[in-house]
């Protein structure tokens, strides 16, 4: 159970919104602890379908909280201080990723709209008074 500190609950909820999403996006370290590249640096969110896009968004984030959590403990700091943009960050993503509903699409359901949406009843539908 968690104390007053908030700190405790936000690595409790940090952690429960991993299982969902288990890849971690893997980082490369090149020299020192200042440069990070990413290994997915060549994944262009603008051409990636959305729910793939989503995804590797939040991934990110949970990536980049995850760090800043771990580097605030390491060096004594508040975390919820230190690291609340990217908790913030995480939260949005998350809310992104479980809002988006992909467009339902079938060859059954498509024929069967087509056949009900005909020319003629969406000019009727269209123009109509309510």
């Amino acid at each position: 159970m968690c104390g007053v500190d908030g700190y405790c609950c936000l690595l409790q909820l940090a952690s429960t919104v991993e299982p969902v999403l288990s890849l971690v996006v893997p980082t490369i370290t090149m020299g020192g602890d200042h440069h990070h590249a990413s290994a997915e640096a060549a994944f262009d969110v603008a051409k990636a379908q959305p729910s793939e896009a989503l995804t590797h968004l939040l991934k990110q984030a949970q990536a980049d909280h995850r760090k800043c959590v771990e580097g605030a403990m390491k060096h004594g700091h508040d975390v919820v201080d230190k690291c609340a943009y990217t908790w913030g960050e995480v939260h949005l993503r998350w809310m992104q990723f479980s809002g988006y509903r992909a467009p339902f699409k079938n060859d059954a359901s498509e024929t069967k709209y087509s056949q009900f949406w005909t020319k003629a009843r969406i000019h009727y539908d269209d123009t109509k008074l309510f």
